[in-house]
């Protein structure tokens, strides 16, 4: 067995040279790389043996000359291999119809624009070695969801967060526990529960399965395409109730999953197991038991969290002349939203407007109503709410940006640089039936809304930076909002 193991390696490095490999690039994973091209990830990156490097020193890719590029779609990573049975000889097909599509679908290899920058090059190589490994690894894997995690691992090399490899993440979402966790200025907290966890909330999360919370954003990093560390913290908060996700980040070898808890210096274990765990069968059935979850908060429920199961919601502060529109997605467009704020502006007088995008789950950022905001409000009394959430939240919050507006919050967890859906490609393997999403478009958002701001490693950073506490959690006092009216009053 050993021998068979080291021919069937050997035949992977043959296969991998032959495709332009190894006399080309020094092998490293993308990830990798990633520490010299953002050095605000904040996340530590593995060295090239997949643990932390404690001198910091990090690989780096020796990039061939355009024209010594490979021709992706002209490798076939399935020459010279030799399968056992059916099973492994249709998980292959199915591995290498994976890698065609991405090669000629994604931006990053299809737009002649970026192709050829360094940083795609490189992470075009690791995930070639990661597939070339896993290939190579087929006659040992004998549960299918050891290969999905396989293929979910390698579409992280490419930092993409519109680019899921849908077998994996279905088995994420399947199973949900009832608790909703949150990034606060310190540290994750438990901030909603079933009523049976409420002795736990607000407290803070410092260990799952005794790996802390530090090591579990860098494991985040290697196991789902993250941007950057908001991104990771984004990823982690989406999918900590899932049981298949934390296992797979703690390499939990039970059922189990015990969360370690701070509480005001306090330890906490929460010990979780499947039965405690919620079915979920569609997007409309989490938001449901999201929204049946209860908080611990002492005086009133802050605007923000108000009304969280509609997409839209608005009020107008009277006291201040201060319009606050919330949007928990931009989608879909309503022509009642628009006239509702078409009504505020006709009865108030608004001195100041607020879109608050924080925890936003995506959609067309063209649905809000931006021109009404333009027409009615000076540049200087806008203001634009964002944490750590992506893709539409910050393209709405670069729109606002170039109408004057201020942007107050945490970093987007979105590059500037990213990809999106123009047209998705959402295909499923031919034998396993498993799905994918293959964004379609380069989208440079400076570009797009004209901002002329400098963004140290693609970050949207706000104006303004300013995060909840703890204390401000409990409390129900939203920072952001206070800002605003301190302006407005000063402004008076």
């Amino acid at each position: 067995m050993k021998i068979l193991i080291m021919i069937l390696t050997l035949l992977t490095l043959a296969v991998f040279t032959a495709c332009g490999g190894e006399d080309e690039y020094e092998a490293y994973d993308a990830v990798e790389y990633e520490a010299d091209v953002n050095a605000d990830n904040g996340v530590t990156e593995p060295d090239i043996d997949g643990e932390p490097d404690p001198e910091g020193n990090e690989a780096t890719a020796v990039i061939p000359a355009v024209a010594e590029m490979p021709n992706w779609l002209a490798i076939n990573i399935l020459d010279d291999f030799d399968y056992a049975n059916e099973r492994e000889r249709m998980w292959a097909t199915d591995i290498a119809q994976f890698r065609r599509y991405v090669f000629s679908i994604h931006p990053k290899f299809r737009n002649p624009a970026i192709r050829y920058q360094p940083r795609n090059i490189a992470m075009g190589h690791a995930f070639d070695e990661h597939l070339a490994t896993l290939i190579g690894n087929l006659p040992y894997m004998h549960d299918d969801f050891e290969i999905v995690v396989a293929i979910q691992r390698a579409t992280a090399v490419f930092q993409d967060n519109h680019f899921a490899f849908e077998g994996f993440m279905s088995m994420v979402r399947a199973y949900r526990f009832p608790l909703e966790f949150g990034w606060l200025s310190d540290g994750f907290y438990l901030l909603r529960s079933h009523t049976d966890f409420t002795a736990f909330l607000n407290s803070r999360l410092v260990a799952i399965n005794g790996v802390s919370t530090e090591i579990l954003l860098d494991e985040t990093a290697r196991l789902i395409g993250v941007e950057n560390v908001y991104d990771a913290r984004h990823v982690f908060t989406r999918f900590a109730q899932s049981p298949v996700f934390l296992r797979e980040l703690t390499a939990a070898s039970s059922n189990e999953i015990i969360l370690t808890f701070d509480n005001g210096g306090v330890p906490m274990e929460l010990a979780l197991n499947n039965s405690d765990a919620v079915s979920i069968a569609s997007y409309d059935e989490w938001r449901a038991l999201l929204h049946s979850l209860v908080y611990s908060l002492q005086g009133d429920m802050p605007l923000f969290l108000q009304n969280r199961a509609e997409w839209f919601w608005y009020n107008f502060i009277e006291e201040y002349g201060i319009l606050y529109l919330r949007f928990t997605a931009f989608d879909p467009f309503d022509s009642t939203m628009l006239a509702a704020v078409s009504e505020v502006f006709a009865t108030y007088n608004v001195r100041a407007a607020i879109m608050d995008a924080r925890g936003n789950d995506g959609g067309n950022h063209n649905n809000a109503p931006f021109h009404l905001l333009e027409n009615h409000v000076p540049p200087d009394m806008l203001f634009y709410f964002i944490d750590k959430s992506v893709s539409a939240a910050l393209l709405a919050g670069t729109r606002m940006e170039s109408m004057g507006a201020t942007i107050v919050g945490q970093p987007s967890g979105q590059s500037l640089n990213f990809y999106v859906f123009e047209v998705a490609h959402f295909s499923p393997l031919r034998y396993s039936r498993y799905e994918f999403i293959i964004p379609t478009r380069f989208v440079d958002a400076r570009v797009t809304h004209g901002l002329t701001r400098d963004f140290p490693d693609d970050i949207f950073r706000p104006h303004v930076l300013i995060e909840h506490t703890i204390d401000d959690w409990i409390n129900s006092h939203d920072p952001l909002l206070e800002y605003v009216k301190s302006l407005v009053n000063a402004n008076n």
